[in-house]
């Protein structure tokens, strides 16, 4: 799984690092500079997560292209430049993807 972040302050990392916890069967690949990232929050990852830091555009694609899901969470109802950023490349589509947003409590699909 790999999770396209930047560190900003709608990514609720941390909740991604907990269902990680539950889930020790899945490796987790996070993006983006881990030197944005909160204090301590790097020091609680657990073992099925890596911190890629900022990679080649080359490996970034790799990423992307071995995948078995692709991630990229926000608390903002409006996905930001990391979701338009990864819908622009040549990487497959999701037939159907969900928007879940903690602040109405609706889950929708397009």
């Amino acid at each position: 799984m790999v999770v396209v972040n930047s560190f900003a302050v709608d990514e609720p990392l941390a909740e991604l690092l907990e269902a990680a916890r539950r889930l020790p069967e899945l490796r987790f690949f996070v993006t983006g500079n881990p030197e944005l990232a909160r204090r301590g929050l790097l020091a609680s990852k657990p073992t099925n997560v890596e911190f890629t830091g900022f990679v080649s555009e080359e490996k970034y694609a790799g990423l992307l292209r071995a995948a078995d899901v692709v991630v990229v969470l926000t608390t903002h109802l409006r996905l930001g430049i990391a979701s338009r950023n990864l819908l622009s490349r040549d990487s497959p589509r999701p037939k159907r993807a969900g928007l879940y947003t903690p602040r109405d409590r609706r889950s929708t699909s397009t």
